[in-house]
């Protein structure tokens, strides 16, 4: 094996601990190494030392979280369906909620050119999100099981969702 090719393993002790959250059911890192979390009904931005901001919006447990390419959005989805779309500069609300699905969004991912974002649902769809209107684009992807992971290839070319029963692409 050559040098450039040596296997790297972490280190196993946490370097920081985030603490003053509830129960935490995502996570997104956004390109400059502050990170977005997903607690109960509140999203907390921070940056490496402390809390930048807390974002508040959503009435139910916020189950997923994206944040995009750029770092510019972050996008938030909860146990009601409903999304929210966050200024990831500054972590204020872009969108007011928006009924996106009728069950819990467990999956959120924007497209690599970040003008879509794909939100997957308990609701056995997932559906397609234009980000420059956030009005859904076409028809929603049946995909006759729960949905528990959207991912959009490097390219942006493929979706694969993951369901209860299969993976779709």
């Amino acid at each position: 094996m050559t040098e450039a090719a040596q296997l790297v393993i972490p280190s196993t002790t946490p370097v920081r601990v985030f603490k003053d959250h509830g129960t935490v059911l995502d996570v997104a890192v956004l390109p400059d190494g502050r990170m977005v979390t997903a607690s109960d009904m509140i999203l907390h931005l921070q940056d490496e030392d402390a809390m930048v901001e807390k974002m508040k919006g959503h009435g139910s447990r916020v189950r997923a979280v994206a944040v995009s390419p750029n770092g510019q959005l972050i996008a938030s989805g909860d146990g009601y369906g409903k999304l929210i779309v966050w200024n990831g500069d500054t972590g204020k609300s872009l969108t007011q909620a928006m009924k996106a699905h009728s069950s819990v969004i467990r999956s959120l991912n924007f497209s690599p050119d970040r003008a879509v974002l794909a939100a997957g649902s308990r609701d056995d769809t997932t559906k397609l999100w234009s980000t420059g209107t956030w009005q859904q684009e076409g028809k929603p992807i049946k995909c006759c099981a729960e949905v528990y992971c959207v991912r959009y290839s490097p390219s942006g070319e493929l979706l694969a969702i993951a369901t209860e029963k299969n993976i779709q692409i």
